[in-house]
């Protein structure tokens, strides 16, 4: 039975656990991007929560629902540059969770931020408290998943105009057409 706010020509995509983390590590990342060397004590709690939620997002990866286990949307390097090159040309293929573009994103930040959150914790600890590489590479760090984030919303717009779907109000509400609007 179809609920009144479904369509037939949509489907659930991303489950609440997906969503819930997606918006919360925006936040959390954001925040810790912006206290950086201002407000440590906000900086250090943002950067701890986006550990717990990379941590929360890989494990849900494994045991998850069908589109947000990672099994589900790993994609060999081929299939990434056709999808890249069909992108440039104006033309993507449907798909019902993430395409190989958004894929890659996927892994990158998760792991970048993962990354970043355990460097951020080890300046804290006395072993490497004032370790002079992890002092360099936490903040070139943070700016490069910084611009990489920049990067995932421009293919987000970009395949939101391919396809005719906003993808970022599915990655709100979970439905998505069927397939694209020609």
């Amino acid at each position: 039975m179809m609920h009144k706010e479904e369509s037939p020509h949509k489907i659930k995509t991303w489950d609440p656990v997906v969503r819930i983390l997606h918006w919360t590590l925006v936040i959390a990342f954001m925040t810790a991007w912006v206290s950086s060397g201002q407000w440590q004590t906000l900086h250090e709690w943002a950067g701890y929560t986006v550990g717990v939620i990379v941590a929360l997002r890989v494990l849900w990866g494994f045991i998850g629902t069908r589109h947000a286990r990672f099994v589900n949307f790993t994609y060999s390097r081929k299939e990434i540059l056709k999808h890249l090159r069909d992108m440039r040309h104006g033309h993507e293929r449907y798909y019902e969770g993430h395409n190989p573009a958004g894929s890659v994103m996927v892994f990158l930040l998760l792991g970048g931020l993962g990354l970043q959150a355990i460097l951020g914790w080890l300046l804290t600890t006395h072993t490497f408290h004032e370790s002079a590489l992890i002092e360099t590479i936490h903040p070139v760090l943070g700016n490069t998943l910084f611009a990489a984030a920049m990067l995932h919303i421009l293919g987000v717009i970009i395949s939101s105009k391919l396809t005719s779907q906003n993808l970022t109000k599915v990655m709100i509400t979970s439905r998505k057409s069927k397939k694209h609007k020609k």
